[in-house]
């Protein structure tokens, strides 16, 4: 902050040029003539800011007769991306420096809202104006235009009766108030009806000095008589009086009859003003919805909403916390309850119990080590309308329990009340049949939707597949037995059951228009890398062009040269595609085909993406044979010799060659022995012969 303040005080200070250029400041509105207790906005504009020396910062004052008007905020513009900005609405002062990229041309500054309060006229003015170049030195001879401003009586007395700080169950105060009297006021009176309401303490006056002041309190009835006194009798706009109370419950009523001067007034509003908390330094529960910390929130039917429940500024560690969300099941369906994946809890949860009833949705969540503290996420949930009415209901915190591990901590909770708006009118959603063929006869269906005014989310389907089967998912798979055609329905039902209808057919085909070759026996050791060539013919049996992407997937062990492959088929046209692989082990090798048709093959309300067929290879790696060599002498000194090989673990990896030699004696031996058998077994013979 110290940095952005130097440097602004070099932009105003520091550079002594000056420019004499045609710039302007303009206040802009669409009015200056207003009433008493109007609200309007003013425009802020720079314009005629030079391309070349650009804008590097702007300082301005607005001035106005506080008696009438009050200004109530000042709003930058989005597209502004000052580098510094500050803002004093109690003092209507506005600076702002640019340092990275400063801007040129037309400048929308701010929206500058105000309120009146009385009748009469006020000149919008703008002082202390100073705007300076990208360098630093300030322009000469800005032009500066504000507005007169001229806020009008009402031609009506105004009364408003407004519950501060509103809850339920809780002691507020309603504060009656009124606005453009006549004067002068000579008495006040009335009655005011409760139902549903009770009164819980004597009234007060507030901003009314009065004479006299009676009143009575009987049952949820409270009347009363005000004579103002001199110093007061003249005043038209004021907070007359405050009455305790507490409200029941929601389906409260008040009602009321208020005169000034023996005058009924006929205008009477009731509202209600929230408590507002400032969640920086608010410390407990507190609801995160609609991109903030709120109390309060707006649902309609067909769009829901995302809640989370957060712990602000929490100065103690938490290690479990459990509770109770009081949700009326009568307006709200409650879906997707979890804790929220990016948070402090999740990243210490130990263990965690999320149920939800018919009243409430109750959560016990407990962290590991220390837990955690400041400001973190809780739990979080979908609320979506189950009707269509104004109507609200709070999300009550009950049961609220937290722990750092033995030790019980209090812990302060604020609720949230859901306003459900009704929706007046209804757009119908409408669809379009968005569908892609796996291997043929697998279809995945999908749904085009566009709904102005209902969230996607909430849309409801209803699927008619023309094969006997339907589906109410939002994006079904269907499995056809047979191949055929089939005239497929998909009507899409928002929240008020307002429909839309696509409708179409489509052919399933007995195609096999992929054929491949490749070689899944591999001689080689386990690490070693090895390059297979994967031969695939495509031809196209369609009746239209194609586009063929041939794409590899869930490759670890194996690295094609390219993930995907490109292919422009023509009707009947057949191409082979040679893509080399390295494989380094044994794996599976799994690639997908997709044949895309050109758009709108199809018709207006339905129509095919791509055709995909899916192929697996489980490559087996071989080792080389071990070759073992032995050799053993054995002598042989009988006619009976045995050889034996002892086992080795894996047969099929070894080859064993088996030789047996013997001596130049034995052989001499060996051979005597034979003839001198021969001889014997001849002379035997002759001998039986005769």
């Amino acid at each position: 902050m110290r940095k952005y303040i130097f440097y602004l005080l070099i932009l105003f200070f520091v550079m002594p040029q000056v420019f004499s250029e045609d710039i302007s400041v303009n206040l802009k509105s669409d009015s200056d003539s207003f009433l008493t207790w109007d609200n309007f906005n003013l425009n802020l504009v720079v314009e005629n800011v030079p391309v070349t020396q650009k804008c590097g910062g702007i300082e301005l004052k607005i001035n106005y007769d506080t008696n009438i008007l009050s200004l109530s905020d000042i709003d930058l513009d989005g597209n502004l991306n000052a580098d510094y900005s500050e803002l004093k609405e109690s003092d209507g002062t506005i600076k702002l420096a640019w340092f990275i990229t400063p801007p040129s041309g037309t400048i929308e500054i701010a929206k500058i809202k105000f309120n009146t309060l009385k009748e009469g006229n006020s000149e919008i003015t703008l002082s202390k104006t100073a705007i300076s170049d990208s360098d630093g030195s300030e322009y000469k001879n800005v032009s500066i235009t504000g507005l007169n401003i001229s806020v009008g009586a009402l031609n009506q007395t105004i009364s408003e009766i407004t519950l501060e700080d509103y809850k339920t169950d809780e002691k507020i105060d309603a504060v009656l108030s009124f606005n453009g009297v006549k004067t002068p006021i000579k008495n006040i009176s009335g009655k005011i009806s409760f139902e549903n309401i009770s009164l819980v303490g004597n009234p007060s006056t507030l901003e009314v000095l009065c004479s006299k002041f009676n009143y009575e309190l009987n049952s949820n009835n409270f009347s009363f008589f005000i004579v103002p006194n001199e110093i007061s009798e003249n005043e038209t706009i004021f907070q007359l009086l405050k009455i305790p109370l507490i409200v029941n419950n929601k389906n409260y009523k008040i009602s009321s009859e208020l005169c000034i001067n023996g005058v009924k007034i006929q205008n009477i509003s009731v509202s209600e003003e929230k408590e507002s908390v400032d969640s920086s330094k608010y410390v407990g529960l507190m609801f995160y919805v609609d991109g903030d910390y709120n109390t309060e929130t707006e649902l309609s039917i067909g769009n829901p909403k995302k809640v989370k429940l957060k712990a602000c500024n929490y100065d103690k560690n938490i290690t479990n916390i459990s509770g109770y969300l009081y949700i009326n099941e009568s307006l709200f369906d409650v879906y997707g309850y979890q804790i929220p994946t990016v948070s402090e809890v999740y990243n210490k949860l130990d263990s965690s119990d999320i149920s939800l009833n018919e009243s409430y949705l109750y959560f016990n969540i407990s962290m590991e080590d220390n837990g955690t503290m400041g400001t973190f996420s809780i739990l979080e949930f979908n609320l979506r309308s189950k009707i269509n009415k104004n109507v609200s209901s709070t999300i009550q915190i009950g049961n609220l329990s937290a722990y750092f591990n033995e030790t019980k901590l209090s812990i302060d909770s604020k609720d949230l009340d859901v306003n459900i708006v009704e929706k007046s009118a209804n757009a119908n959603p409408t669809v379009k049949i968005f569908y892609n063929i796996y291997n043929n006869n697998q279809v995945h269906f999908y749904p085009i939707s566009y709904d102005e005014d209902d969230d996607l989310d909430d849309l409801e389907y209803e699927w008619d597949f023309d094969d006997g089967t339907n589906s109410i998912k939002d994006e079904p798979i269907h499995t056809y037995s047979d191949y055929s055609r089939y005239y497929v329905k998909c009507t899409v039902l928002d929240a008020l059951n307002a429909s839309d209808t696509a409708k179409g057919v489509i052919e399933l085909l007995d195609i096999a228009p992929v054929s491949y070759n490749l070689n899944t026996d591999l001689i080689s050791t386990n690490g070693e890398n090895k390059t297979l060539y994967l031969n695939v013919t495509l031809n196209n049996p369609l009746t239209y062009s194609v586009s063929a992407y041939i794409q590899f997937s869930e490759y670890g062990n194996y690295n094609p040269l390219n993930s995907s492959y490109n292919v422009l088929l023509d009707v009947n046209e057949i191409k082979n595609v040679i893509i080399p692989i390295n494989v380094s082990k044994s794996c599976k090798i799994k690639w997908n085909i997709l044949y895309y048709p050109p758009m709108a093959v199809d018709s207006e309300d339905i129509d095919i993406g791509y055709y995909l067929w899916s192929f697996d290879e489980n490559i087996e790696f071989k080792e080389k044979p071990t070759i073992i060599t032995s050799t053993e002498y054995v002598d042989v000194n009988n006619s009976k010799v045995l050889v034996k090989v002892n086992r080795v673990k894996k047969v099929e990896n070894q080859v064993i060659y088996k030789t047996i030699s013997s001596s130049d004696e034995s052989v001499v031996y060996y051979c005597f022995t034979a003839i001198s058998g021969v001889f014997a077994g001849l002379i035997f013979v002759q001998y039986r012969i005769r």
